[in-house]
């Protein structure tokens, strides 16, 4: 099968075909390296590609690897084979992927995803393609350790095994997305170096970095998100059913972890590992514990020893553990940053119209740079690409920490926002006596789900913008507050509409925090491990983290800041807490953000063949996107800084 055939792409990936096409063509230095001739939509961007050569092996090489504490850990792997006259190499590099997802003899990436395209696409390349069942989950032993030190051993020691073994020419690679890329940083983080030496990539997809972020906001436990990662971890395990508390019809297939290992002994050993998960995930009242801690993958990518492909969607409804991973990275890297939700960068599932078609050329020419050393440019591709929900990309410094301009909208009284002179304060109750508790699903969702007022805070907004504006990287509720209850906490949304006043889902994001935790975060994270109470009635620094994102308001459209009363599943501390936002010049109160840089580096990846998206694609800009000043204009007399 070759990539046309996975992808539903056609020329994209035949870059003969499309580089002499080209008005201008630059010769390279390096084949691989994109093109940089330019055109109205920015500096072109190509990758070349070619098919796979080989067929895939119909039997799997299957071995077990001793974990320190003695567990059995089960390794299989696929084997690329001859396909007519093409024979592969005896020794070949190998791609592994570290999951609790694998079944034996069902390879992982893509047993979740219903397509054999990666297996097929990874081994037809000339690499083999290793699935390392984690402890705890499909054909190995013990019990699962989700992100731990021991499963960064665990992985450590399978992968020391893949460097020697007989088909390995001894360079490896690690690929993931979701828990699978988690693993993989978690890895490369912690992992023992003399076993990694074999190491020489990653390639993650919207990985998971944090547990703390699945089951809490800074201060506030999560009920349902505690409840999910239960069922995914016990009850899925031992039926591959789902009760129906994720939603849906009771015993609907889940396809999250595969019932754990078969041998019915170890079975009936996985109600001491249930216990021990679930003691765990539930031992926290919104702290930062010590096993959640150990999870912040995040706070340690600066110890990542290998090269970086990573790509993550801006519009994200499973993880939010972006901020201080990407930009902590200190080894080679590249990002991939697109108005997509938990997908691969070319199956956008928001916005098909703007997939990313280039992205597979992308994993090969990072696997032939760092597994076979082509040099093929790789190293001067931009560290980071992000896209605007328009479908415009541009190449950024970093992300979420971009290279443009800070930019804010700040707060004033009857329910403003974008002013230079704010005053006056707005009060509201944290919780509405009598209002209904009809809010439903987890808060890192981009909505707040139900019709009750009752439950509905003040609401801060724009006039209808003179000019488009867009908001990129690590948005923030920059507030000053009052509080007459030392256990308050804050609900707080930011959405977007167009001209017509109509919000698509991927244009509001959520954040939550209790005033009791109000400590400094460390490179971005929440790591406050016990709750200080809010002195009452004393103005109070809060900033509220909203998910790494991109929007864009068009002309005509306006910003919203709210405040909500009652989540469902992150109830209220448990009084009616008065909270008072402060918005005068002695305490200015704004959302703070970045806009792209007046001179963008856009870039055209599609060779200007890209479809328009819902906002409808916008030229590439010559000035900022800032609402006609709207976000740059100075407050109380200071300019933004």
């Amino acid at each position: 099968m070759n990539v046309t055939e996975a992808n539903g792409a056609d020329t994209y990936f035949c870059p003969m075909k499309k580089w002499v096409s080209l008005a201008v063509v630059v010769v390279l230095g390096a084949a691989g390296a994109p093109a940089q001739a330019t055109s109205d939509r920015g500096r072109a961007f190509r990758v070349p590609y070619a098919a796979g050569e080989y067929a895939v092996s119909t039997t799997t090489v299957q071995i077990t690897v001793r974990a320190g504490d003695g567990t059995a850990l089960f390794v299989e792997t696929w084997l690329p084979v001859r396909n007519g006259s093409h024979v592969p190499p005896r020794r070949v590099p190998v791609v592994a992927v570290a999951t609790p997802y694998a079944f034996k003899g069902v390879p992982r990436p893509d047993r979740l995803n219903a397509t054999p395209r990666w297996t097929q696409l990874i081994v037809s390349h000339g690499y083999a393609l290793a699935n390392i069942h984690l402890r705890g989950t499909g054909e190995s032993n013990g019990c699962w350790d989700s992100h731990g030190a021991q499963d960064a051993d665990d992985v450590s020691r399978a992968i020391d095994w893949l460097t020697t073994a007989p088909f390995s020419n001894g360079r490896i690679a690690l690929f993931g997305k979701s828990h699978d890329g988690g693993a993989a940083l978690n890895t490369a983080e912690r992992g023992d170096r003399h076993r990694l030496r074999g190491l020489k990539a990653l390639i993650v997809a919207s990985p998971a970095t944090s547990y703390a972020d699945f089951v809490m906001w800074p201060g506030i436990p999560d009920a349902e998100g505690q409840v999910l990662l239960l069922e995914i971890n016990s009850e899925t395990r031992h039926t591959g059913r789902s009760s129906g508390a994720l939603g849906g019809e009771a015993n609907d297939t889940v396809e999250y972890v595969g019932n754990g290992p078969k041998d019915p002994v170890v079975q009936l050993d996985r109600a001491v590992c249930d216990t021990r998960e679930a003691a765990n995930v539930t031992a926290t009242k919104g702290e930062m514990t010590p096993w959640l801690l150990e999870r912040e993958l995040a706070l340690q990518t600066d110890r990542i020893g290998v090269p970086v492909l990573m790509s993550y969607g801006l519009a994200e409804l499973q993880t939010r553990g972006l901020a201080g991973a990407f930009d902590g990275i200190r080894t080679p890297k590249a990002g991939v940053f697109g108005a997509m939700d938990h997908d691969y960068p070319d199956e956008n599932s928001i916005n098909p119209a703007i997939s990313r078609k280039d992205w597979v050329p992308m994993v090969f020419a990072w696997l032939d740079r760092w597994l076979r050393g082509k040099r093929n440019g790789v190293e001067r591709w931009p560290v980071a690409q992000v896209q605007s929900p328009d479908g415009q990309w541009r190449s950024e410094p970093g992300f979420p920490q971009t290279g443009g301009p800070r930019a804010r909208l700040a707060l004033g009284a009857a329910g403003a926002l974008g002013l230079t002179k704010p005053s006056g304060s707005t009060s509201y109750l944290e919780v509405q006596p009598g209002g209904a508790e009809d809010w439903l699903l987890r808060g890192d969702e981009r909505d707040f789900i139900g019709t009750d007022q009752r439950l509905a805070g003040p609401t801060f907004s724009t006039p209808p913008l003179k000019a488009p504006l867009e908001l990129v990287g690590g948005l923030r509720a920059d507030l000053w507050v009052t509080t007459n209850q030392p256990d308050a906490r804050i609900y707080s949304s930011l959405a977007v509409f167009d001209a017509q006043g109509a919000r698509s889902f991927t244009t509001r994001v959520n954040s939550f925090r209790s005033l009791q935790y109000l400590e400094p975060k460390v490179r971005e994270r929440f790591v406050q491990t016990q709750p200080h109470p809010a002195p009452v009635n004393t103005p109070l620094h809060v900033i509220l983290d909203f998910p790494a994102t991109d929007l864009v308001v068009p002309e005509g459209g306006h910003v919203e800041l709210s405040f909500r009363t009652h989540v469902g599943t992150m109830g209220p501390a448990g009084r009616a807490a008065t909270i008072t936002v402060l918005h005068d010049c002695a305490h200015p109160s704004s959302v703070t953000f970045r806009l792209p840089r007046a001179r963008a580096d856009w870039l055209d990846v599609l060779d200007g063949q890209q479809t328009a998206g819902a906002l409808g694609r916008l030229a590439a800009p010559t000035g900022l996107r800032d609402g006609a000043g709207l976000a740059s204009q100075p407050v109380c007399g200071r300019a933004v800084r």
